[in-house]
């Protein structure tokens, strides 16, 4: 059936443009766009954290017992359990717990990947460092009610992890390059057998870590240390397990208002597709544009990172450069898609050629468009994985953000191999036209809220020029309806007006006021890192609330949880709230990101009132009626 595209502008065409004009030129924009965003983050950016100088410490040989004699007694009418099942086959304490131990310059992590049916309890962690206990921080796990125990405890299932902040850790063991650290935690099989604690000592040399096995020798000589393989098999098995979590993750970021839009137009174009061949072939080049994209963005976030930047997941939407380019992507999209511009040939990732294009190249170009505009966001289970990739060598990185790209295209690689989904699909017809144009408005409301966050950055003077440019794309299509022989002309000094605008938003930087000097709205007060310790160290309750304008999970939160009658009852509490605005570059807040193993916003931290107790994470996504309980308790 052929379908005509109502024009937008009465007695006007809709303007058709040359492929390899228009590539050429929406290259051209792009790499500008990348170009800028890489000098302002190095502009924006100061030097990043360096190591201390380093001497060696040695642990004391009666550590291990130390730590058993303090723990004994908590646990001592735990090791048997009365209601375990004495014909269940029980797990090793190694085989059901796998612990593994990461080191950096500003943390050091340490990850249990927990088996089906244990649990780790959460008062029984401890951490010795060169024979001193310190505290780290935890996310909240599950609280229910335990019968050994005889009340409510904290409850670990399936992966947990606890950070340790060497920023807050004494300085004589900092200007160590040589630390022993002791690790001591205790779990429980839901059929009833409860382990023994369980203590295991590590040495972090350069952020290198080994586990210290003990071997008694015949004369009673001291530990014995060696890398062990079963500290190779934690570790790969949390990589399995970020994987996994990157995959579930990625696959959320379909449900993003701006992607959904797309993706659905991209979907329903299989109908199309009789040939099973031809689905398939559709299905991997979206894959592979996902992907792709996901991993050339983390590249560029590792290179930045490896020249000794600090910079986290979202970076990309802290340009102007960036912002401004992709307001007019999205405007130029949405006319796509309303039929006033229709693209010819094999260039097919866009507007009207998402359906109705046969090529590849249409399906590999809507992978790389999803993912681009996905990336600024942190979905469920993504910031742990995300987390955990931005400390890892670069091939493990890379590997876990191109699982990130996979779990995003999975829906549409899904449909393109099972012909049964298919079925579920509207039969093709003159619906889709009206369907087309109808899902170019969520397009143009995108391109408004990147306007909006563009002079969250650079002012209304940002907005001002980039509705210039606006008005020069409409104007060019004006003057392309009427004059067709002017249309070459009109597009290239649009591109060239475009490219302009980009250059200028980005130059704007500094111009306004820093926003986060004045992110503070309501209730809330401004993070600074020095008001955190001051508050710290009077023992107050906190809470602190990381988020951007672009952060789409961060303004859910916020219209839904945070509202002036909760923020007023956490005051009415005594609770401090500050909150840190991530939307342009600010060190403070990438170092607390970093510091808590998070590579992107949003990141809830409560702090309940005692300098030594460290932080609990609060989940991603919050729910109103939780987070009352949560404050009823404080």
């Amino acid at each position: 059936m052929n379908v005509t595209a109502v024009p937008i502008f009465p007695h006007t065409a809709p303007t058709r443009l040359n492929n390899d004009w228009l590539k050429t030129l929406c290259l051209m924009i792009l790499c500008i766009a990348t170009a800028l965003t890489s000098h302002t983050l190095y502009a924006q950016q100061s030097d990043a954290f360096s190591p201390s100088e380093a001497s060696s410490i040695n642990l004391p040989q009666n550590n291990k017992q130390s730590l058993t004699s303090e723990t004994s007694n908590s646990f001592q009418n735990t090791f048997t359990n009365p209601f375990a099942e004495s014909t269940e086959e029980f797990l090793t304490v190694d085989e059901a717990y796998k612990l593994s131990i990461r080191a950096s310059d500003t943390s050091i992590i340490a990850e249990w990947v927990i088996e089906e049916k244990y649990f780790l309890y959460g008062e029984q962690f401890r951490f010795f460092i060169n024979g001193d206990k310190v505290d780290a921080t935890r996310p909240a796990g599950e609280v229910s009610y335990d019968v050994i125990f005889e009340k409510d405890v904290e409850k670990y299932y399936t992966y947990t992890q606890a950070i340790i902040n060497r920023s807050a850790l004494p300085a004589a063991i900092n200007d160590n390059n040589s630390i022993q650290l002791s690790v001591t935690y205790q779990g429980c099989a839901d059929a009833g057998l409860c382990y023994p604690p369980e203590t295991k000592n590590f040495s972090i040399q350069n952020n290198q870590v080994s586990e210290i096995r003990v071997t008694l020798a015949h004369d009673g000589n001291s530990p014995q240390q060696n890398t062990t393989s079963s500290n190779t098999q934690s570790t790969l098995s949390i990589t399995l397990l970020m994987l996994l979590l990157a995959i579930g993750g990625g696959a959320i970021l379909n449900l993003m208002p701006c992607v959904f839009p797309v993706l659905s137009i991209k979907a329903l174009s299989l109908a199309n597709h009789t040939d099973t061949r031809s689905r398939i072939r559709h299905g991997w080049s979206y894959t592979l544009g996902c992907v792709l994209t996901f991993v050339v963005i983390a590249g560029l976030l590792l290179l930045i990172r490896d020249a000794g930047k600090a910079v986290g997941w979202g970076f990309q939407l802290q340009s102007p450069s960036v912002i401004t380019f992709l307001a007019f992507l999205f405007f130029i999209m949405g006319l796509c898609l309303s039929g006033r511009i229709q693209l010819g040939g094999s260039w097919m990732g866009m507007g009207q050629s998402l359906t109705q294009g046969n090529s590849t190249s249409s399906s590999f170009f809507t992978g790389v468009l999803a993912a681009v505009v996905a990336s600024p966001c942190t979905a469920p289970f993504m910031a742990t994985a995300l987390g955990y990739a931005l400390t890892q060598p670069t091939p493990i990185a890379l590997l876990i953000f191109a699982a990130l790209g996979f779990g995003m295209a999975l829906p549409f690689l899904l449909l393109s191999h099972l012909p049964q989904l298919n079925r579920l699909l509207p039969k093709p017809g003159q619906w889709m036209e009206t369907f087309k144009q109808a899902v170019a408005f969520p397009l143009y409301l995108t391109s408004i809220w990147l306007l909006w966050v563009l002079g969250q950055q650079v002012g209304s003077d940002g907005i001002v020029l980039s509705l210039l440019g606006v008005f020069a794309i409409l104007f060019s299509l004006w003057i392309s309806g009427i004059k067709p022989r002017l249309k070459s002309l009109t597009v290239m000094l649009s591109c060239i007006a475009i490219v302009a605008i980009i250059w200028q938003n980005n130059q704007r930087i500094g111009y306004e006021d820093d926003p986060q000097a004045t992110s503070s709205h309501g209730l809330w007060e401004p993070y600074t890192s020095a008001t955190l310790t001051q508050l710290r160290n009077n023992n107050a309750t906190i809470f602190v609330n990381l988020t951007a304008d672009w952060c789409i999970t961060c303004k859910w939160n916020e219209k839904r949880v945070f509202t002036d009658e909760t923020l007023q009852a956490m005051k009415d509490k005594g609770v401090y709230l500050l909150e840190g605005d991530w939307t342009r570059y600010n060190e403070e807040i990438t170092a607390l990101l970093d510091e808590y193993g998070r590579g992107g916003v949003p990141l809830y931290l409560l702090f309940k009132g005692d300098e030594l107790t460290p932080a609990t994470i609060l989940p991603q996504i919050l729910n109103p009626n939780d987070f009352k309980q949560l404050i009823e308790q404080l």
